[in-house]
């Protein structure tokens, strides 16, 4: 892997693949003489277009979005499946986490219709993931406003008044909830449901999780969602020694990557090379995977 140069698509300047990004880089660049770069994206499906014409060499995408690129489903219907996308391995839970102004009278799903929600920004997969719940909820574009604010731009948007409520699928504990947990009284709304069920028994990259309580100001329980996995993915142009270095920096660096954020804490080897990956292991992952007895 010598000479090369690694771009790494993330999210968000305030979202866990900002920091997801950043420390695999931090790892790669000092285990190899790689060069390599964490770059900010819209998110997901930016990062998968961007992957489709060699703009990035890996990136970090939802794993409901990296099915349906595989398969050619949901918004990759049209332009087919990419079939050039391979997977790397597999980092965080991601659940979808729903807030409200405390002020807002929002206390459960069915309370969105009539007020003005920031589903996220274009090319964002919480915002794609969110259109998803809102078809399955038999929601039409006018249930409620929805506004198209990045991450960044939300925790401010909330507590302004200049929405009700917002969207946002990551791991926890992530700065922009932090950040709308202490500029003003909010509530954590549980997503679930007959619908949500019914999305989840319907997709098996969906799976029912939980929000820890205590981690947010006005968060004192635990609550409940779905939500995916984070996954690292790059196409069949990276090389397989490119492809076989990144991957066993990584893994032989993992306790370092768990201790840089409280997101990573719980992140176990054997999930990380099997959970949320739909597109085929690069041969590159497989090498190393193979050597250090994680796949047979």
């Amino acid at each position: 892997m010598a000479a090369e140069n690694l771009k790494i698509g993330t999210g968000s300047a305030v979202g866990v693949y900002d920091r997801a990004g950043k420390v695999i880089c931090a790892i790669v660049g000092g285990a190899t003489d790689t060069t390599c770069e964490a770059v900010n994206s819209g998110g997901s499906l930016d990062n998968l277009d961007k992957l489709k014409f060699a703009a990035l060499d890996a990136a970090l995408v939802q794993s409901d979005w990296q099915f349906h690129a595989t398969r050619g489903s949901a918004k990759f219907a049209f332009s087919g499946a990419m079939t050039s996308l391979r997977s790397l391995f597999s980092l965080h839970a991601e659940p979808l986490t729903l807030i409200a102004r405390d002020d807002s009278g929002i206390r459960t799903l069915d309370d969105l219709p009539g007020h003005i929600v920031n589903i996220g920004n274009k090319g964002s997969g919480h915002r794609a993931t969110m259109e998803q719940l809102m078809i399955a909820k038999g929601w039409g574009r006018r249930a409620f406003t929805a506004t198209d604010l990045p991450a960044e731009k939300q925790a401010a948007a909330l507590c302004d008044g200049k929405v009700d409520a917002i969207v946002f699928m990551v791991g926890h504990p992530n700065s922009s909830v932090r950040e709308a947990s202490l500029d003003c009284p909010v509530a954590f709304i549980p997503v679930d449901g007959k619908a949500v069920d019914k999305l989840i028994s319907d997709n098996a990259f969906y799976a029912k999780a939980k929000i820890a309580g205590n981690i947010y100001r006005g968060q004192p329980e635990p609550v409940s969602t779905f939500g995916v996995v984070a996954t690292l993915v790059t196409t069949d142009r990276l090389s397989e020694a490119a492809a076989y270095s990144l991957v066993r920096g990584v893994f032989t660096n993992l306790t370092r990557l768990k201790q840089s954020d409280l997101a990573f804490v719980g992140l176990d080897a054997k999930a990380m090379v099997r959970d949320g990956l739909s597109a085929p292991l690069h041969p590159g992952a497989v090498r190393y995977f193979k050597e250090a007895g994680l796949l047979e």
